[in-house]
Parts: C-alpha cells; sequence; structure tokens
C-alpha cells in the first residue's frame, strides 16, 4: 500500500486486495485452531 504523509484514504492495489481478502477468509480458522492448540497444549507435549 503506498502510504503517504496524512493520508486519509490510501490507496491499494489489486494485489494488496485480494491478500487482505485471502488473509480475512483464513482469519476464522486461523484463531479457532490458536484456540484449540492452547486448550490441547499439555496434551500435546511430549514426555
Amino acid at each position: 500500500m503506498s502510504w503517504g504523509q496524512g493520508e486519509l484514504f490510501p490507496t491499494a492495489n489489486e494485489a494488496e486486495i485480494q491478500r487482505t481478502k485471502f488473509l480475512l477468509g483464513k482469519y476464522k480458522k486461523m484463531t479457532i485452531l490458536m484456540h484449540d492448540f492452547e486448550k490441547f497444549e499439555g496434551e500435546l507435549r511430549q514426555v
């Protein structure tokens, strides 16, 4: 993204928009994965 000094509404090219949409689409799955990892972290440790 090209940020100018004091720019209120920066512009993004198409690749940046698609990357942001991709990451936002994966956000829910990533948060569920992290929650499950934290919940079962003790069981995942090898003794």
